[in-house]
């Protein structure tokens, strides 16, 4: 029998347990499950954007893309709550933004992942 995998939100706690953190850390890992790629690159940029712990960045990004669904789910949850606070909310879209080129290219599905970050966060997504 295998283990279960780790909740998003243990790994969540991993990376940090400072709530701006949180919220652009699953903005960023959202969007790089989303480009189904979790490279070195996007875990040092989130390294350098966020200061949250890398690898604990990496376990999370890549549970995520496991369960897109799941993930997607939790994260419009989680950012919903952000609704409201316009710096929070720069904050949180412009990690997605980074995230979103971080590998050099913007494609389709980071798209996608952009939209979603915009619409928990009550903006439109053609603004983001």
């Amino acid at each position: 029998m295998t283990e279960p995998s780790p909740s998003f939100d243990s790994l969540l706690d991993a990376v940090s347990d400072e709530r701006a953190t949180r919220a652009r850390t699953i903005a960023f890992a959202l969007v790089t499950a989303y480009d189904h790629d979790v490279s070195d690159h996007e875990v040092e940029r989130f390294g350098q954007l966020i200061g949250g712990d890398g690898e604990a960045f990496r376990a999370l990004a890549t549970t995520m893309k496991g369960d897109l669904d799941g993930a997607t789910e939790w994260a419009r949850g989680y950012l919903a709550d952000e609704r409201g606070d316009p710096r929070a909310t720069r904050a949180i879209v412009e990690a997605a933004r980074i995230a979103a080129i971080a590998d050099a290219q913007l494609a389709e599905r980071e798209e996608i992942a952009l939209h979603v970050v915009a619409v928990a966060l009550g903006l439109d997504p053609d603004e983001v």
